[in-house]
């Protein structure tokens, strides 16, 4: 999971997305908050190296985008089992 935070001016989550789009095409936005973004992000977009090079950009262009931080998260199988029994 892709968050970006603590959203400012020139923000835009078209924009935003479209940059994401532009190293990891199969990238979803699964969270639009007043100041936070999620993007949910394929495995095999690691393994290509397709993290690297968006994150080499977004240490260049974060700014632009009216974002001033971003991180990556690791959703575990207790976190998805969790939300499943919540959901039954």
């Amino acid at each position: 999971m892709l968050t970006f935070c603590n959203i400012f001016s020139g923000f835009s989550v078209k924009k935003v997305t479209s940059f994401v789009h532009q190293f990891i095409p199969e990238a979803k936005l699964t969270e639009e908050g007043m100041t936070e973004l999620c993007y949910q992000l394929p495995d095999e977009a690691a393994h290509r190296g397709d993290f690297a090079r968006l994150f080499a950009a977004l240490e260049t262009s974060h700014l632009e985008l009216g974002i001033s931080s971003f991180g990556i998260s690791d959703t575990s199988l207790e976190e998805v089992g969790g939300v499943l029994c919540c959901m039954s």
